[in-house]
């Protein structure tokens, strides 16, 4: 159970902790109405997971850098597994809430 805890607890308490609910959030925003959570999910998440490698190569970091921060992530996923499915499926609970306040929005003023 202790280990259930910290792997939660890693999964939005992070720096990027942020970052992952306002990417959610905006996502939530742009789905269709019979859209598949999931696969909105699957966008954000992958967005969350490339942006810090955007973000260094606008900053202006060599590629070569950007590369090999890339493949560490890439080689590392196995051992954070359990972080990451906890961080994706909390952002698909954040997805479904936005939409579904969305919807409910458009409900009550239509």
């Amino acid at each position: 159970m202790e280990d259930l805890n910290y792997i939660v607890g890693m999964g939005f308490t992070s720096a990027d902790g942020i970052r992952a609910v306002i990417i959610a959030l905006i996502v939530s925003q742009m789905m269709q109405k019979y859209a598949q959570v999931w696969t909105y999910t699957g966008i954000a998440f992958g967005f969350d997971r490339m942006l810090p490698f955007l973000l260094m190569i606008t900053d202006g970091r060599d590629l070569g850098y950007v590369g090999d921060r890339f493949w560490d992530m890439v080689m590392g996923m196995p051992e954070d597994l359990g972080v990451l499915s906890i961080r994706f499926m909390g952002m698909m609970i954040i997805i479904s809430l936005g939409f579904a306040g969305r919807s409910a929005i458009h409900q009550r003023f239509a």
